[in-house]
């Protein structure tokens, strides 16, 4: 079956890739009768994701807003070592893209984001716009969930369900998107729900694990506890000790 894929489907996640994200939050009051009111709405402008991708890699650097509500970055004297996940995560998108390039014969721009954008016009097939859709939600999906610097992304303990690996985890709970660092694997909010189901399962299943082998530890200390008695025979009431 032919993939509906559209030139205007992989313009629209590119750009949710390259343009800055506008931010719009509404600002609310408690009126005297304790009734709820608008009051205004509050905007800021933030830069684009694989930007925020970018300024992941160096340590120490987070965006903030000014007071005319602009992003800019703020290096803190004291940094961690670099990010090697965001580092990793753009090597990876930056060796796909050069890929797809390749592929369609066009010659990599100044940047990333340039680069993308000429992707857009290449007259593909339709199987092919479809397989570079899908490769541009995933990395949507790593931008997203990498790109925090102040709150960084949750790392369940679960392994992860694609490749099996363990700690690889990182899922970020306010944009609905997770990413394993090891394999790749991706979900976005409309597969978030059963990675979801995954890791509850998972802790439900260390939960029950735990809870055995603990029972099966006592057990095997009582049951030696009773062997060193009976070889230590029956115990004199007058001596201030018992046989243990």
């Amino acid at each position: 079956m032919t993939d509906q894929t559209t030139t205007a489907d992989l313009a629209e996640a590119v750009d949710d890739l390259t343009n800055p994200i506008l931010i719009r939050e509404p600002i609310y009051h408690r009126t005297t009768q304790r009734n709820r009111k608008l009051t205004r709405l509050w905007t800021a402008t933030v830069p684009s994701l694989l930007t925020q991708l970018h300024g992941a890699k160096i340590p120490g650097v987070a965006y903030v807003e000014d007071d005319g509500a602009q992003a800019h970055t703020s290096a803190f004297a004291s940094a961690p070592p670099a990010r090697l996940e965001a580092i990793n995560a753009l090597l990876r998108i930056e060796a796909a893209a050069a890929v797809w390039c390749n592929r369609a014969d066009v010659q990599w721009r100044k940047d990333l984001s340039g680069t993308l954008r000429a992707l857009v016009g290449v007259p593909w097939h339709s199987d092919d716009r479809g397989k570079l859709l899908k490769d541009l939600h995933q990395w949507h999906s790593w931008a997203a969930t990498l790109s925090g610097w102040q709150n960084p992304p949750w790392r369940p303990h679960a392994a992860c369900p694609a490749c099996d690996a363990k700690h690889t985890l990182r899922v970020r709970t306010e944009k609905s998107t997770a990413a394993c660092v090891e394999c790749g694997a991706w979900w976005d909010d409309t597969t978030i729900g059963i990675l979801a189901d995954h890791i509850t399962r998972a802790a439900t299943r260390t939960t029950v694990d735990t809870a055995a082998l603990r029972t099966l530890a006592v057990l095997a200390r009582r049951a030696e506890d009773a062997a060193r008695i009976r070889l230590a025979g029956p115990t004199r009431p007058d001596l201030p000790y018992v046989a243990s």
